[in-house]
C-alpha cells in the first residue's frame, strides 16, 4: 500500500509486487494536479491499496467518511479539517482491483482511457476533497452518508428537471434515489450545467466527467 497525504505530494511506500515505479509516477501527477488547483492547509491523508479480492465488475472505488459541519452539512472529513480542524488522523482508503491491466505508463500529462491509472485516481482524489455524491450503500438500500443531510455537492446535482439530489436527504426514499441517480444528471454552476456521468451499477458517487 502507499500511505500519502496533499501539501508536499508526500508518500511512504511499503513493499508490494504491485507498486510498480509507473504506479507511483501515476499517482504523484494525479496528486500534483489537485495541489496545482486548490488552497489545501491541512494534510488530506489517504492510502493506496491494490485488492486481490474486488469483485471484477468494480476497477477503483474510494470509500469517504462524511460528518456533519457547523452549518448542519454534510461533508468528507478531509474536507472538514481544512475549516474545523477535525480528526486530524483521519485516513482514507483507495481500493484498486489487482486484477485490472492498468496503464501507468509514465506520460508527461493526463491520457484519458477506461483503464487509465493516473486518470482514475485523479477522480477519486476529487471524491476524497468532495467532489462526489454522499449516497452509500447501505444493507437496506441506498441512502445519504449522513442520516437526512446532503453534503454541497450533493444539492449542486441536478436532473433535467433542476430537482436536486439533496431535496431527498430529508424524505427521499432509496427507491426515489436510486431513480434519480439514473437519469441524466448535471452540475449546476454559476456558468451554467454541466454534464454528470452516472448510471445505475455505480450509485456510491456521480462521477464528474474530466474534461479534455
Amino acid at each position: 500500500e502507499i500511505c500519502a497525504c496533499l501539501v508536499g505530494s508526500e508518500m511512504c511506500i511499503r513493499d508490494s509486487p504491485y507498486m510498480t515505479i509507473g504506479v507511483e509516477h501515476c499517482l504523484m501527477m494525479a496528486m500534483d494536479v489537485w495541489e496545482e488547483q486548490l488552497n489545501i492547509k491541512e494534510p488530506v491523508r489517504f492510502k493506496v491499496t491494490f485488492n486481490e479480492n474486488m469483485s471484477p465488475d468494480v476497477e477503483i472505488q474510494t470509500t469517504v467518511e462524511y460528518a456533519l459541519d457547523r452549518n448542519r452539512n454534510s461533508a468528507p472529513l478531509n474536507l472538514l479539517n481544512q475549516v474545523e480542524f477535525q480528526r486530524k488522523d483521519e485516513v482514507t482508503t483507495i481500493d484498486i482491483n489487482a486484477y485490472v491491466y492498468w496503464n501507468s505508463s509514465w506520460a508527461n500529462e493526463l491520457e484519458f482511457g477506461y483503464d487509465n491509472l493516473t486518470t482514475a485516481l485523479t477522480r477519486h482524489l476529487a471524491h476524497i476533497l468532495g467532489f462526489g455524491t454522499s449516497i452509500v450503500q447501505r444493507s437496506g438500500g441506498i441512502n445519504f452518508a449522513t442520516p437526512r443531510s446532503a453534503s454541497l455537492f450533493d444539492n449542486l446535482v441536478v436532473n433535467a428537471n433542476n430537482q436536486t439530489l439533496g431535496s431527498l436527504a430529508r424524505r427521499g426514499s432509496s427507491e426515489a434515489i436510486e431513480a434519480f441517480l439514473v437519469q441524466d444528471l448535471y452540475l449546476n454552476l454559476p456558468g451554467g450545467k454541466q454534464r454528470l456521468y452516472s448510471n445505475s451499477q455505480a450509485v456510491s458517487y456521480t462521477h464528474l466527467t474530466l474534461p479534455t
